[in-house]
């Protein structure tokens, strides 16, 4: 077998950033490979051992940053066209997240189901962790950062497992896609190799497992991450079932789409929580929140007043409170408001919720990376129909994740939310979506496929 480009500047695991970026920028060290041609899932494709796999996979990682740099780039660094990159991107993110996959597993392999029930192949060991049939499988893809082409060489893995079948192993016949609320028997299972309230790393593997009515239910529910799958491209997609389900739901994504994306909302509401102290700046400066901190101290000193005249009478705190300048007589105070004649008392737990909420959310700057992502992906729908992974603006999510961001990533961050929130109605307006997805489409494929709604 001829080795694929990727395995070709590998051989030597510690090439310089200079050889790198010779060997990413030269056309005829890119050829147009099958996506099989990187895969550990080939008999005869040698991986490294764990001793050196740590080494490889963070090669590869520089190697990723440098082609998303090089797709980011104005003009384009090479006369490579804009598919060929993203597509060499995937397999380079395949090959990253596979090996993974493959030393994970056998970390946990002691944590596996008996041997005498195993039913997978050796190479997809990893389901029987979770107590799967690979019969049952109608698709397995990578998920999160891996599928987004972001990871970082301290990543977990990110799997999504959908099956045809329900935890409990019986069939969705009486499924229903008009149901309101999942009933718990039919809720998708995160599981994790991670002990809970640990943070997760390298070596730990997360699967989000899913069974295919419900992962239909949830795409025609806008659900975000179950969207987010369907524009997966082949390179990171591990496993399909012989049926080919999974690939004519990307087929048919469109329908699930409507003229109001899903992501419009979260991208509303992360933004909300981000400017919510500090509505002049991207992020809230500690000074700031330790100054909500100390407005709370001295409302509880005043529990039983009334918020006006507590408001009235303390200094030091105009850049967190507003009065409206109408005769409605409301308060802002760090993005909560309240009536001016409220007791103190009822103003205490909501402003302490606030202040978690942004400790927790907003002064994390990854959060940031998630905000771009969506801004990017809704911009991508309304103006093209589609998107594809890598993103646009990857080298900025990258930045923001690894914390190496700069002035000017900040200043792009800033041009870009302002412009989501003063465009995205014109967006959705001019886009090719319908009102609504077309739920008696999926109803009658889930008939013509033997996977009834009803018996």
């Amino acid at each position: 077998m001829t080795p694929s480009g990727v395995q070709c500047f590998c051989n030597n695991l510690f090439p310089s950033k200079a050889e790198l970026k010779q060997h990413i920028k030269e056309k005829h060290l890119l050829p147009a490979f099958s996506s099989k041609s990187v895969s550990f899932f080939e008999k005869d494709r040698e991986i490294p051992d764990s001793s050196n796999s740590l080494e490889y996979t963070n090669t590869l990682e520089m190697a990723k940053i440098m082609c998303i740099e090089l797709m980011d780039s104005e003009p384009k660094d090479t006369d490579l066209s804009l598919d060929h990159i993203r597509r060499y991107t995937r397999l380079i993110q395949r090959e990253i997240s596979t090996i993974k996959l493959k030393n994970n597993c056998s970390s946990y392999s002691s944590e596996m189901r008996a041997p005498l029930r195993r039913q997978n192949p050796e190479i997809f060991s990893f389901l029987d962790f979770y107590s799967i049939n690979i019969h049952d499988v109608v698709a397995i893809a990578f998920n999160g950062s891996s599928m987004h082409c972001t990871t970082t060489p301290s990543s977990d893995i990110d799997l999504y497992i959908i099956t045809k079948n329900t935890r409990s192993g019986k069939s969705f016949c009486d499924f229903n896609l008009d149901t309101k609320r999942l009933s718990k028997k039919y809720q998708p299972e995160i599981r994790s190799t991670c002990h809970r309230f640990e943070k997760n790393t390298e070596k730990d593997i997360d699967a989000m497992i899913c069974s295919l009515p419900v992962f239909i239910w949830q795409c025609l529910n806008s659900n975000p991450a179950a969207l987010d799958l369907l524009h997966i491209s082949d390179e990171l997609v591990l496993y399909e079932g012989s049926d080919g389900f999974f690939s004519e739901l990307r087929e048919h994504k469109d329908t699930f789409y409507t003229n109001f994306l899903p992501y419009t909302g979260f991208a509303k509401d992360r933004i909300r929580k981000l400017k919510a102290v500090n509505p002049e700046e991207l992020i809230p400066d500690k000074d700031r929140l330790d100054r909500l901190s100390d407005l709370i101290k001295t409302l509880k000193m005043n529990i039983a007043d009334r918020l006006e005249d507590i408001l009235e009478n303390v200094d030091d705190f105009d850049d967190l409170i507003a009065r409206n300048t109408d005769k409605s007589l409301i308060y802002s105070i760090a993005g909560l408001q309240f009536n001016a004649g409220i007791k103190v008392k009822r103003v205490i737990r909501p402003l302490e919720n606030q202040l978690k909420k942004i400790k927790e959310g907003a002064t994390n700057i990854k959060k940031l990376s998630t905000i771009i992502r969506l801004i990017t992906q809704i911009k991508e729908l309304y103006t093209n129909g589609h998107f594809e992974y890598p993103l646009p603006n990857s080298t900025l999510m990258m930045n923001l994740k690894s914390e190496a961001s700069s002035d000017e990533d900040t200043k792009k961050v800033d041009e870009m939310i302002n412009e989501f929130l003063a465009q995205h109605k014109e967006w959705s307006k001019n886009s090719r979506f319908a009102d609504r997805g077309d739920k008696d489409f999926w109803k009658k494929w889930l008939k013509e496929k033997s996977i009834d709604e009803e018996r």
